[in-house]
């Protein structure tokens, strides 16, 4: 299938329009000049998809079209460039709905759609560990890589700082043969995988990251209307402010939608509760100003649309006010700083061989 790149950010177009979704970016390594991708669509029902190339700070959207249980294969090396990064994009009320690999040199990296959190991976077979990192957050982050025992004790630690998303491959340093798995965290959102001779291997386990907030304020958890789809988490300090909130959770008949301005960064509270490792984005609210019937166009929109250009939208309009979110709850301070695994080993395995011979290539 070739396709035909447009520069207009699709998504943007399309997110006004868009009421309770899952917005889902799977990832990839990107190790070879002539990768192949494979698209499976387990539902029913087509799936509108994005392809997202990005060329040092800017991004290409393609739009992708998947039949319903339907495989799709791709060559994406046209226009490779050494460090262009690919990510896929789609928006849906089911979980998982697309599954994706990338093959190249006889080899199969599967993608996932891990944003964060505390990953441990498996020993493979290779000699020497070797682990690719991505970085997702537009600012340098800093990453700790810790060998573990059949105990789950750590037998050693290493650092490694990586710049803007940045994507590098690392070798932890070996001081021992008594390791069975590595642990892997970062101080922003990162994903990460385990290299092997045959490719790559997702993570065997997926936990929450703890983090540090300021509990003398209330928190409280912001998701669409019917509760489906991305969530985000906001801090109230204001007395008024936090009444209102309150008062919304009792009467959400009331419908009123929350006005706050923005900042780059989680600072330690503003968690996705949706996905299993409870991920931080990488925004977060300075300050929520009001709650209201009508807001502007200029500052509606999805929690994914902020975060794919967070820097310009700290610049401007520096708020949010999205038309469809409405405060469902509050939430204790524990909770935001070190909530519980849910599913922790929720994964993105590709499709077994036995399902994609049953289905139509394209």
């Amino acid at each position: 299938m070739k396709l035909i790149k447009n520069p207009l950010n699709l998504f943007l177009v399309i997110t006004l329009f868009t009421l309770s979704t899952w917005s889902e970016v799977l990832r990839w390594p990107s190790l070879c000049s002539e990768p192949t991708l494979i698209l499976q669509n387990l539902t029913n029902h087509e799936i509108q998809t994005w392809l997202q190339t990005f060329q040092g700070p800017h991004r290409i959207e393609t739009a992708l079209l998947i039949p319903a249980q339907k495989r799709i294969q791709l060559n994406i090396n046209a226009d490779h460039q050494k460090n262009d990064r690919y990510a896929l994009l789609h928006l849906s009320t089911e979980v998982n709905p697309v599954q994706a690999q990338v093959t190249c040199d006889q080899l199969t990296y599967p993608a996932n759609n891990i944003e964060g959190g505390v990953l441990t991976f498996r020993k493979t077979d290779l000699v020497e560990p070797k682990i690719l990192l991505q970085n997702l957050f537009s600012a340098e982050t800093s990453f700790t890589i810790e060998m573990l025992n059949h105990s789950n004790q750590i037998v050693s630690t290493q650092q490694l700082t990586l710049q803007s998303f940045e994507m590098q491959s690392f070798k932890p340093q070996v001081l021992t043969n008594n390791w069975s798995s590595l642990r892997v965290r970062a101080t922003n959102r990162f994903t990460a995988f385990n290299l092997s001779s045959r490719g790559s291997e997702n993570p065997k386990m997926i936990q929450p990251e703890k983090s540090v907030i300021d509990k003398t304020v209330r928190y409280f958890l912001i998701t669409p209307r019917d509760g489906l789809g991305d969530s985000f988490t906001v801090k109230i300090t204001h007395p008024a402010m936090i009444e209102k909130a309150l008062d919304l959770i009792q009467n959400p008949q009331k419908e009123k939608m929350l006005f706050a301005t923005i900042e780059k960064g989680a600072q330690g509270f503003n968690r996705n509760f949706k996905k299993s490792e409870k991920s931080f984005w990488s925004w977060s609210t300075t300050e929520v100003t009001n709650f209201a019937d009508l807001g502007s166009t200029a500052c509606n929109g999805l929690p994914q649309q902020v975060e794919d250009d967070v820097d310009l939208w700290v610049q401007n309009p520096g708020r949010i006010c999205f038309w469809n979110y409405r405060v469902k709850k509050e939430i204790s301070a524990s909770e935001v700083e070190s909530p519980k695994a849910t599913n922790s080993k929720q994964l993105m395995p590709f499709v077994p061989e036995s399902l994609q011979r049953s289905l139509v290539l394209f």
